[in-house]
């Protein structure tokens, strides 16, 4: 009788256990997406691995890459992803009309004056645009109201200068380049200077500096540019010298040399070499056994 009284509890049992169970359904495994950021950068190298923490449930059949270049290789030891991306390769249009100190980038052509011993007469040097050859003409200077010597030839007076832009000034590492369209600063060892450009020039300005429209123009020959400067020259832009006179001059009590500047500042062109994009979302997927990836 005992035996059977504990039999029907047990069935009892069972049954309320049978129906509660629907109650309490065991947890399912459920996957978990996650996401990751590659940077948008243009470098020189072809590839870059990258390494990520990810979930160590992450299934790495289900890595996949959407962005700038393709996945080489993916691996995943533990809790670490290892990729190896191949960038998007492109070449970019640079300008550079900075030096590295963020300056314009300035050049500094000049030439000299003479006044004569008679106090008198001016010689005034300047060049032949079209073979760059110098010229020299004299000219009576004008009386100030000092009386001889005159201290300045006159006012306003037209000559040309020039400086020869080669391609060994147009390579050295003093620039910053810039990329047209991207606006990335390259790093010098990324541009082809094999077919650089000066792509403008243009006269410095000041109050003490004149020149006249178009002041400065430039041809360009097989190593670079002559880049002539027209200037004007007046008493607030020269400056003496004591170096000895020219053959031309002859030695006097009123011999000056005086120094005249006509400062451009210049732009220069090329292309990067081969570089290389890289920027996207690396997309993961991870087993989540408990829910605690949700």
């Amino acid at each position: 009788m005992q035996m059977k009284k504990t039999l029907q509890k047990l069935f009892s049992l069972t049954m309320v256990a049978a129906l509660l169970l629907p109650l309490f359904p065991p947890q399912q495994a459920s996957a978990a997406t996650g996401t990751l950021t590659v940077e948008n950068k243009i470098e020189s190298a072809s590839q870059k691995t990258l390494t990520f923490a990810v979930p160590a449930t992450t299934d790495l059949a289900s890595v996949t890459y959407s962005g700038r270049g393709t996945i080489l290789s993916k691996n995943l030891s533990g809790t670490t992803l290892t990729i190896t991306i191949a960038g998007e390769s492109f070449t970019e249009t640079v300008t550079a009309s900075k030096d590295l100190n963020g300056n314009d980038l300035v050049i500094n052509p000049g030439n000299r004056i003479w006044r004569y011993a008679d106090g008198i007469r001016w010689q005034i040097n300047t060049i032949n645009k079209s073979n760059r050859a110098p010229v020299s003409y004299n000219m009576t200077g004008i009386d100030a109201g000092g009386g001889v010597p005159y201290e300045y030839p006159g006012s306003d007076i037209l000559v040309t200068t020039y400086a020869n832009y080669t391609t060994a000034m147009a390579m050295q590492n003093d620039k910053k380049w810039v990329g047209d369209t991207s606006g990335t600063v390259y790093a010098y060892a990324d541009i082809d200077f094999s077919n650089w450009t000066m792509k403008s020039a243009a006269p410095v300005t000041s109050s003490d500096t004149i020149y006249p429209s178009n002041a400065v123009t430039f041809d360009r020959h097989s190593d670079g540019y002559y880049v002539y400067v027209d200037h004007l020259i007046h008493h607030e832009n020269v400056s003496i010298i004591n170096d000895e006179p020219p053959s031309s001059v002859p030695k006097g009590q009123y011999v000056l040399g005086l120094n005249y500047a006509a400062p451009f500042v210049y732009t220069l062109a090329a292309h990067t070499k081969m570089v290389y994009r890289y920027g996207g979302t690396i997309t993961y997927t991870a087993i989540d056994p408990v829910g605690v990836l949700r």
